[in-house]
């Protein structure tokens, strides 16, 4: 076969005309970790406890200067605006405008969807405990960051439809001044928030008059609860981070909270892990296991230092007992994924699952009596 010649075909060049693109100033947004899985913000541990000296006789108050969780940035220049000690920004910074958006759906039997309203807040949620629909309402928890002259605060709208919009019918703010929400909780009626910068106000919340939210009680202690969960009916447990008076992370804190009296919170047990550990149930309540027939919670420790991940087994009752039963090892290697830990209770024994291994445990000695590499 003979080759046939192609003469190539000239093609004359379109001149294209560039776009002026007009530029946008872009206020970073602060994203917190997720105390509770459920939505596409990554994981972030708490930052790593400080090895600088401890002022013992620090003064802790909600304006104290020191701001553990604003970004470090070396390199910017010396005359760049810095957050003033109250929290709030400098009176040249732009304001931040951060809203919600909040949309309505409704689900038919058959599956179908369809739209019903929508409204917004001001703010930023933390994750998916921070809403709740009560008697065809919404509460919706809210950090706004700080903006000109005015520090970070937190609130608890409530919505209500009106046609096609969801307006504010009710709201409750001025919730941790200079601080943002890092757990959330409702029961009904009344609703749990924790904020933290320096100490870890936990507030009660009365919601039943959807018009006119307030606040019930209020606790400080060191730390924060990252998530909270119920014990009995009068109780909750709190996991998140101990603290020490300037509100540095110290290690994994686990404290069982009395509301039986709402108009005065207390904390009336605590334990600790140990320095530089932490727990996934800070940011994927998955992770935690709670079985209340054999008052058991059980939930992974990360150890920064080694890398090692354990189950942690406690017994937790609302008669103040918040105490450890012993811990389940989990291989080293591949068979750990950050996160990645689960337990279960099968018959009598406590099953330990992640992506390489599952752990067969009794539970009541929690001594390994079986394991499957997978």
């Amino acid at each position: 076969v003979e080759p046939v010649p192609v003469e190539p075909v000239p093609v004359e060049p379109v001149p294209v005309e560039p776009v002026p693109v007009e530029p946008v100033p872009v206020e970073p947004v602060p994203v917190e970790p997720d105390a509770a899985s459920g939505t596409s913000v990554p994981p972030r541990r708490p930052a790593a406890p400080s090895d600088d000296p401890v002022t013992p006789d620090a003064p802790v108050t909600p304006d104290d200067p020191v701001t553990p969780d604003d970004p470090v940035t070396p390199d910017a220049p010396m005359d760049r605006p810095t957050r003033s000690a109250d929290g709030s920004e400098p009176s040249g910074a732009p304001a931040p405008q951060v809203t919600t958006e909040v949309h309505r759906f409704e689900l038919a039997p058959d599956g179908g969807t369809a739209y019903v309203a929508s409204g917004s807040v001001d703010g930023t949620v933390l994750n998916q405990w921070a809403l709740s629909e009560y008697d065809d309402d919404l509460r919706i928890a809210t950090t706004t960051p700080a903006a000109r002259g005015r520090r970070a605060a937190s609130a608890v709208t409530v919505l209500r439809r009106d046609g096609d919009r969801l307006v504010e019918v009710g709201r409750v703010g001025d919730l941790g001044r200079g601080e943002q929400i890092y757990a959330v909780r409702y029961a009904g009626p009344i609703g749990f928030v924790v904020t933290f910068r320096q100490v870890d106000p936990l507030y009660t919340l009365d919601l039943s008059d959807r018009r006119a939210p307030r606040v019930l009680g209020e606790l400080k202690i060191a730390g924060y609860s990252a998530y909270l969960h119920p014990v009995g009916d009068h109780h909750l447990l709190g996991v998140g981070q101990d603290a020490d008076r300037r509100g540095r992370t110290m290690g994994l804190q686990m404290s069982l909270f009395d509301i039986g009296d709402l108009s005065a919170p207390a904390r009336i047990a605590q334990l600790t892990a140990g320095p530089r550990t932490s727990s996934p149930v800070e940011y994927d309540h998955r992770a935690l296991l709670a079985w209340p027939d054999r008052d058991l919670v059980a939930l992974p420790v990360e150890h920064w230092d080694d890398g090692d991940v354990d189950v942690l087994v406690l017994e937790v009752a609302g008669d103040a007992t918040l105490r450890e039963r012993g811990t389940v090892s989990v291989p080293d290697g591949p068979a750990y994924i950050g996160g990645a830990v689960r337990s279960l209770v099968v018959g009598d024994r406590l099953v330990t699952v992640t992506p390489g291994v599952v752990v067969v445990s009794d539970l009541d000695t929690l001594q390994q009596v079986g394991a499957v590499v997978l």
